[in-house]
């Protein structure tokens, strides 16, 4: 009896068994404490995927709550390991309008300014909304059955825990990608005070106006811009090669769609880069046609090698100013004031202005079909123009028009009327795009645009010659770039933080040349343009947790 009691053998297996069951129990803690956590982390996956899904479709237009409900319910996500009994994943699937899934969601107005201050049920009663235009938030409780511990059973507890998630998302302003580093100072600030720039598109205020802005002046000494100038946008690395590179296309710019950053850039740089566009391959470009190919019609609508300034607008003004005696636009900027341009031919008088018979608008001006380059004409009793005879007045000498200098025949005889007086037939076969082609009206002609897609639509176009032969592409004169109000964002030399009025699509008419750098443009198209979808491809729709 004496030696058992000194007896030690044995006593680490009898330790053991007396500790065994807490461990045991610690296992199983830490077990359902993981089993938790990879709930919680599933939950919260799925409630930030439905809240990122959400709000990239909160834009404030009309059906966007619906839109981010139905984005919402394309989304599946599972949660494992709640249930004691069955640790696979269980589907989570939103419905829209269900009581009964794992999801609650709630479109608010407003959150909190302060993180730490919840959003409660008070919160959401208050600032919960159903309306399109207000709703800029997407909130999202995930929960689906309770955590079902396993150290429960050993104790006798059958308590389960409730595991979920909360996620609230925005949307963030688009990105704008496949950007021209160019920014053009909206022409049009001072003109339309109580238009936006879509609005006037819409209405058909934009179509067929020439614009010929000037380059902002780089470095402090420069003049602040204003409206009638363009220039750079900053670019991803420095230097004038960055720039001519860009300039040429080979740059895939994204920018935030709020604002952007503004560079003054070097001239001959700049102008190398944009005229590939038009097969012109000077400097580090002369043989890279085939990274920079040219645009599949080449045919000038700005200048031409007789006369300076040949297609521009009948009548070409000076962007408008808050206050026109004292004028703030940009010497040599101007645009056109309406839609006229030399696209049928004009008798133009000893100053070069077209003579318009009185009561006629320009636009439907019936023309002697004998009358060719050069000869007099005269403004007949009928109030047509024909060539001056014996014994006529001359007002004039007789231009021929875009269409004939560059395809022979005139525009009139091309249409099916022998006489143009209205637009019957000239939508149908301008533009395949019923849209576009119910802007032209009696009170309008065929932009530059129209015509050089009807040019290549027909096969009529000036293609690509000599090394460049066959490498023609399509809207490689069109450029994708914003436009900024300049004269209330005025600034001189580099710009920070600009804010942006639209992005555009604009049509270059020429190649870059003068000492002035101009740049001569119409508009085709701007974001939320009625009946066209191009520029969407161009944006990135981003939506982030806050």
């Amino acid at each position: 009896m004496r030696s058992f009691k000194k007896e030690e053998r044995g006593f680490v297996l009898l330790f053991a068994l007396l500790v065994l069951p807490v461990f045991f129990g610690f296992a199983l803690i830490i077990f359902d404490i993981g089993r938790g956590n990879n709930a919680h982390a599933d939950l919260q996956t799925a409630a930030d995927s439905l809240a990122l899904a959400g709000a990239a479709e909160l834009d404030g237009e009309p059906g966007a709550i619906a839109d981010a409900h139905a984005a919402m319910e394309e989304l599946s996500n599972t949660v494992g390991l709640l249930n004691r009994g069955y640790l696979a994943p269980s589907e989570l699937q939103y419905t829209t309008g269900s009581t009964s899934d794992a999801f609650s969601v709630f479109f608010l107005s407003e959150i909190p300014l302060l993180d730490t201050s919840p959003i409660d049920n008070s919160w959401i009663t208050t600032y919960s909304t159903t309306s399109d235009a207000d709703a800029e938030y997407v909130y999202v409780s995930a929960q689906s059955e309770d955590l079902q511990p396993l150290f429960g059973v050993v104790l006798g507890l059958n308590d389960d825990v409730p595991v979920g998630a909360v996620a609230v998302a925005t949307r963030n302003p688009d990105v704008a990608c496949k950007v021209v580093p160019i920014m053009i100072c909206n022409p049009f600030e001072y003109e339309f005070p109580t238009l936006d720039l879509l609005t006037a598109m819409n209405e058909g205020r934009l179509h067929g106006r020439m614009f010929h802005l000037i380059k902002q002046l780089g470095g402090g000494g420069g003049e602040p811009t204003a409206p009638g100038n363009w220039g750079y946008l900053r670019t991803y690395g420095n230097g004038a090669n960055v720039l001519r590179e860009a300039m040429a296309g080979g740059a895939n710019e994204c920018f935030s769609g709020a604002t952007v950053d503004t560079e003054p850039g070097a001239v001959t740089s700049v102008r190398q880069g944009f005229n590939t566009r038009y097969g012109i391959y000077t400097g580090p470009f002369g043989g890279d046609w085939d990274e920079y190919p040219p645009d599949e019609n080449l045919y000038n609508y700005s200048h031409d090698s007789s006369a300076d300034e040949a297609w521009y607008n009948v009548t070409m003004s000076p962007p408008a100013s808050p206050d026109p005696s004292n004028p703030i636009s940009i010497a040599g900027s101007s645009l056109g004031t309406d839609s006229d341009w030399n696209l049928r031919g004009e008798c133009q008088d000893a100053s070069g202005e077209p003579v318009i018979p009185a009561g006629v608008d320009y636009e439907v001006i019936s023309y002697d079909s004998t009358l060719s380059d050069g000869d007099a004409c005269y403004v007949t009793g009928g109030g047509a123009i024909a060539e001056s005879g014996a014994g006529d007045p001359v007002n004039g000498t007789y231009v021929p028009g875009y269409w004939e200098s560059k395809h022979v025949v005139r525009w009139d005889d091309t249409l099916s009327s022998t006489v143009r007086s209205n637009y019957s037939n000239e939508g149908d076969i301008l533009s395949t795009d019923s849209f576009y082609a119910s802007r032209l009206t009696a009170s309008s002609l065929p932009s530059r645009y129209d015509i050089h897609q009807y040019e290549i639509t027909q096969g009529l176009e000036d293609p690509p010659t000599g090394a460049t032969s066959g490498l023609g592409t399509a809207g490689r004169r069109e450029l994708f770039t914003a436009i900024v109000n300049c004269g209330s964002t005025s600034w001189t030399g580099s710009g920070t933080d600009i804010p942006v009025e639209t992005y555009a699509t604009v049509f270059t008419t020429s190649p870059m040349e003068g000492t002035q750098d101009g740049l001569d443009f119409e508009v085709t198209d701007i974001v939320g343009f009625t009946g066209s979808e191009a520029l969407n491809e161009k944006f990135r729709e981003e939506s982030v947790l806050v």
